[in-house]
């Protein structure tokens, strides 16, 4: 994709600087996310969903329409607490003609493009809850979804049964979305779209495909300059680059990101991604503290920030608490199915346990990600560490190849650049690992 480069310039043989003059202004809501036909109906930017009503159902007679509407009303608000859905009201749309005249207006302004629809069934002690996602324009089915509870379950299960329901349906629209983002012609991407582009190429977990992310959130941000979430976003391709990609210096990463979230924040104090980024920041910067504590005082507002619970556990494993980073980073795992940091987390999970002296599980945990990941980096440096501690010499020169071929230069940056503080726990262990593969510095 290309890029006129207004906000992030390529620097020929030095790497990106940030050029764009960063002011937040107050933006008044009205004007803020008005869309052309729209004014009366502002709507941020956003994927628009409809939760209809349910069938309801019982095998013995029973009247369960009370437990409908309840399992309906927990499901919309689970779905509007999903930063990115914009759950309008689920009283009708406008091919429901049993909808209220005024409601099927609504729902015709803001043109949802997700339809929710759904059963519960009661069978004896047993109740079935069933949703299926539809694409509203082309009348698609792309998720569908049962769970199963007992009738007297506890206010803790059926949370957890509307909250899996919720999580599918999120993840279905999302990916939805980025896959649209991606078929859209150049010129017809709004903000919105844009980002969802710049997350697609972010999810291949490569460096060129990084770039190509960065100039999709650029996009964004020029498309609307109130767009929060591209911010930060913007923020997190440039500290990939440098931690992951090696394509800059770390400190040079956090340079151009950290004033992109506080950008992200002031637009949007709400915005837990953006506050789980700042901490990532200070992880990058070798401040494992505060790291920690933003991270946690992010996941203590929004428990279901994906992005904290990742960071919370990379700056434990790098402070030397194993097990408790790999709690954390379990959590993030079963949160965010999808993002594009599984694989940084799941090295870091390698890194945790190579770093405890237990290589054959490194080994394992370091294999699965350059399976599932094989243009990322990271994890080849693990993997042949493992082999090389465990004298198995032959594999290790060979992932070292298969490395060098993927990354060209990120091997000697990550060996000969300035440690940066919070890698000092793994570094020299990991050169070790990769002196007895046969790499020489």
């Amino acid at each position: 994709m290309s890029c006129r480069q207004a906000f992030i310039r390529t620097v020929p043989r030095r790497g990106f600087r940030f050029v764009a003059a960063v002011r937040v202004e107050s933006v008044p809501p009205a004007s803020r996310f008005s869309a052309p036909g729209h004014d009366h109906h502002p709507l941020p930017p956003g994927a628009t969903i409809v939760v209809r009503p349910f069938a309801a159902e019982a095998s013995d007679g029973h009247d369960v329409e009370g437990i409908r509407d309840g399992v309906v009303e927990d499901l919309v608000t689970a779905l509007a607490r999903r930063r990115g859905l914009l759950v309008l009201a689920h009283v009708g749309v406008s091919d429901d003609r049993s909808a209220p005249a005024a409601a099927r207006c609504i729902a015709d302004d803001a043109e949802p493009r997700y339809l929710v629809q759904g059963s519960i069934r009661r069978d004896g002690m047993r109740l079935r809850v069933a949703a299926r996602l539809i694409d509203r324009p082309t009348g698609l089915h792309v998720f569908v979804v049962e769970q199963e509870r007992r009738l007297a379950a506890t206010r803790a299960e059926r949370e957890r049964v509307i909250a899996s329901i919720a999580s599918g349906i999120a993840a279905a629209v999302l990916r939805t979305e980025r896959q649209r983002a991606v078929r859209l012609p150049l010129q017809d991407l709004d903000a919105w779209h844009a980002y969802q582009r710049g997350l697609w190429h972010m999810s291949k977990c490569e460096a060129p495909q990084n770039a190509l992310a960065r100039a999709s959130f650029a996009r964004a941000v020029e498309l609307d300059p109130a767009f929060a979430r591209a911010y930060a976003a913007l923020a997190w391709s440039c500290l990939m680059s440098a931690s992951i990609f090696s394509e800059m210096p770390l400190d040079e990463g956090c340079r151009l990101g950290e004033p992109l979230i506080r950008s992200a924040i002031a637009l949007d104090e709400d915005d837990t991604d953006a506050r789980a980024r700042l901490a990532l920041a200070s992880l990058l910067g070798g401040d494992l503290n505060r790291a920690i504590g933003l991270s946690r005082q992010v996941s203590a507002a929004d428990p279901g920030c994906a992005d904290a619970h990742g960071v919370n556990g990379a700056a434990l494993i790098y402070a030397g608490r194993f097990a408790q980073g790999r709690v954390a980073i379990a959590r993030y795992l079963q949160l965010a199915p999808g993002d594009p940091a599984r694989p940084i987390r799941m090295a870091q999970v390698a890194a945790s346990h190579y770093l405890e002296g237990n290589y054959r599980v490194a080994m394992e945990r370091a294999r699965q990600v350059v399976r599932e990941y094989p243009r990322h980096p990271t994890a080849y440096r693990w993997l042949a560490a493992s082999l090389g501690q465990m004298g198995r010499i032959e594999q290790a020169r060979d992932v070292l190849a298969a490395l060098v071929a993927t990354s060209p230069s990120s091997l000697d940056m990550y060996a000969g650049q300035q440690s940066p503080a919070y890698c000092s726990i793994e570094k020299k262990p990991m050169l070790a690992g990769l002196r007895k593969a046969g790499w020489r510095d």
